[in-house]
């Protein structure tokens, strides 16, 4: 089987994630970048962490688990802004290094939360309830 590059030179890309407009996007961990391609052009925006894993929601807007600043994050796409939306559980506990991430049917955002796994190989699954 063959396949066809179509992006090169990426620093580390993970999570790619259509949006509803066919865009591409998807992290560069190593790069500190949330990226977009839209089959021509490659934009970086600049996340100033460590962004892991990208979903797009109802809204078109980009959500990315930020591992290097311990926060879950979202970008909008039309402002070019940025915006925090958690970074500790209702138990006060701060996310360590999120990781992936994912909207059920009902539009609640599931995450992975975990330390260094070959050190503290204890992780969290958590849930940010729709409209919070």
């Amino acid at each position: 089987m063959e396949f066809r590059t179509i992006i090169s030179d990426l620093n580390f890309p993970e999570g790619p994630v259509f949006d509803f407009d066919g865009n591409l996007w998807f992290v560069e961990i190593k790069g500190g970048n949330l990226s977009c391609w839209d089959g021509k052009q490659l934009t970086r925006f600049d996340v100033d962490g460590a962004p892991n894993g990208a979903m797009v929601d109802r809204n078109g807007c980009i959500w990315f688990c930020d591992s290097g600043r311990g926060e879950i994050r979202l970008f909008n796409p039309v402002r070019h802004s940025f915006q925090t939306i958690c970074n500790s559980t209702i138990e006060g506990k701060h996310l360590v290094r999120p990781n992936d991430l994912i909207f059920d049917a009902k539009g609640n955002l599931l995450f992975s939360d975990h330390a260094d796994g070959r050190k503290e190989p204890l992780s969290s699954i958590c849930v940010l309830a729709k409209g919070v």
